[in-house]
């Protein structure tokens, strides 16, 4: 029974291990591939998307400028940027970092970028596993 017990637990984790954080556009959604290329924005635009399904995703650029817009009820954010080079971040509570590059260099009046992945932090398994 106990070993019943282990194995469901192992089996919840590894199901409940792999959430995809996406925003609107081009991407893939594999979450072992880095796919958010360079994009090009000159003057000021509006960077938008949707990064979750929840509230309180932070998805922040830190590079040129620093931004950082955290996601509403419905997993949605905004941020007015600047051009320059930036690392793309979102992170959220059991979750680690994921980060993509890219430039902002071109005008567009609002671009929606790629796929960010995240992947859960399993919890550790408990001592007699």
């Amino acid at each position: 029974m106990e070993k019943i017990k282990r194995l469901t637990y192992v089996i919840v984790n590894i199901v409940m291990a792999i959430v995809i954080i996406t925003l609107t556009g081009c991407g893939s959604s594999n979450d072992t591939t880095e796919n958010i290329s360079t994009i090009n924005l000159s003057g000021i635009c509006r960077l938008e998307g949707i990064a979750s399904n929840n509230a309180g995703v932070i998805v922040s650029l830190a590079g040129t400028n620093t931004y950082q817009a955290s996601t509403c009820p419905t997993g949605q954010f905004a941020m007015t940027v600047l051009p320059g080079a930036y690392i793309l971040t979102a992170t959220t509570s059991n979750f680690e970092e994921n980060t993509r590059t890219i430039s902002v260099t071109e005008a567009t009046a609002n671009y929606n970028i790629g796929t960010i992945n995240l992947k859960r932090i399993l919890p550790p398994l408990p001592p007699e596993f």
